[in-house]
Order: structure tokens, then C-alpha cells, then sequence
């Protein structure tokens, strides 16, 4: 895997507004990645994909987006407004090393959900919509995925951008704590294909680091 940053100017329009939609993060983000066609599939009617992750934050120096593909990206293929990058894009090796019981700090933005029954018999997801529903959602993301969650924080998050959405905040949270490895290989799974749903929209992916930094 590979760890990428890019740090968007804060004092130029186009980069703010990019900052503010997901969609177009994703669509871009994907120019710049391997494509990865399906077999015994005719090139011109396979859609381009990739294995990518990405988060967008504010900073105080300004937005950034995280970046966690599988293949290195050709940032040189970003299409971007002149002035949108206050620094080159950054990209590193990223295999973190894992083992039982170990401690990490965590971030992770989540559009966390539950199934509903119907009446009819089928079901239909909704967003979380107590803080309490969304931490036993993250609960069971944890034991799906090789963690325990020792402490946590969460912020609602306002993105009016994403489809579907009837609200600003749209479910959309972003949790920090601390989490205690249980499955050193099920956890690394976690950080290569994500979290949850629509990873499209920038949610999704876990950052882990040693406590204290």
C-alpha cells in the first residue's frame, strides 16, 4: 500500500471548492491511479477503478486529503486548477506493523448506518442517528475487523454534497480515539479496503499511530 498526501491551498478558490466536494475528490483521485479492468472485458466498456481510499481534513495550514491506494499514483496526471497544491503531493510506502494487544490512536470518518425490517420482510439502512447507535456501530466494525475500541471521540461532520442526503450533516461523523489491536491481520485488511459504506464520498479510511504522536 501506499500513503499519500496532498495539501490544498487555503487561499485559492478552486482548491476550497474541491476541498468541499467529495465526489469530484474521488473522480480525480482516480486519474492518477492504475486502471484495473475486469477479465476477458472489451477496454472501452470496462469503467476505470481503483483500490483507493482518501479522507478529507482541515488543517491549520489548510485542507488536505489522505491518500491509501494500493499502487503508487501518478500525481503528474492530477488535473487540477493552476495554484490548487501549496506544496508537491507526498507518497510513502505504507505497511504498518501490527501486533496483539498493541495501542494506536485512530481516525476514522464513517457515514455509519443500520438496517431497518420492513414490513414487507425487507430491510432498508438509515443513518445513525444517536451518538450512541454510531459508537455500537463502531463497536461492531471493531470486532468485524480486528480492534477493540478503548476510548473515543466523535464529531458530526457537515457535507451537504453527498447524494441522498436530506440534511448537512447527512450522518457523516468522524471518530478519534485510542483502539487496541485483537487480529493483527484482520486490522491490516481494514486499513487496505476501509470501513463501511461509500468510500466514494471519502469515508472509510482508518489512520492508526503510536500514541503520543
Amino acid at each position: 500500500m501506499y500513503l499519500s498526501r496532498l495539501c490544498l491551498n487555503p487561499l485559492h478558490a478552486p482548491a476550497i471548492r474541491l476541498a468541499a466536494d467529495r465526489e469530484l475528490v474521488h473522480r480525480k483521485l482516480l486519474a492518477a491511479l492504475p486502471c484495473r479492468r475486469l477479465p476477458k472485458q472489451p477496454q472501452a466498456s470496462q469503467p476505470k477503478t481503483a483500490d483507493v481510499l482518501f479522507r478529507i481534513e482541515t488543517t491549520d495550514q489548510g485542507p488536505q486529503i489522505l491518500v491509501v491506494s494500493a499502487e503508487p499514483p501518478a500525481w503528474d496526471l492530477l488535473e487540477l486548477a493552476p495554484r490548487s497544491l501549496r506544496c508537491p503531493p507526498e507518497t510513502k510506502p505504507y505497511e504498518p506493523r501490527l501486533a496483539v494487544g498493541q495501542r494506536l490512536a485512530f481516525r476514522l470518518q464513517a457515514r455509519p448506518a443500520v438496517k431497518r425490517r420492513l414490513e414487507d420482510g425487507a430491510s432498508k439502512r438509515r443513518d445513525c442517528r444517536t451518538d450512541e447507535e454510531r459508537l455500537e456501530w463502531l463497536r461492531r466494525k471493531g470486532a468485524l475487523h480486528g480492534f477493540v475500541v478503548e476510548s473515543v471521540g466523535l464529531t458530526l461532520l457537515s457535507i451537504p454534497q453527498i447524494k441522498g442526503s436530506r440534511s448537512a450533516s447527512c450522518g457523516a461523523v468522524q471518530f478519534d480515539g485510542v483502539l487496541v489491536v485483537t487480529d493483527p491481520e484482520r486490522l491490516a485488511e481494514a486499513l487496505r479496503v476501509g470501513i463501511g459504506q461509500q468510500k466514494a464520498f471519502g469515508f472509510g479510511l482508518l489512520s492508526l499511530a503510536p500514541l503520543g504522536d
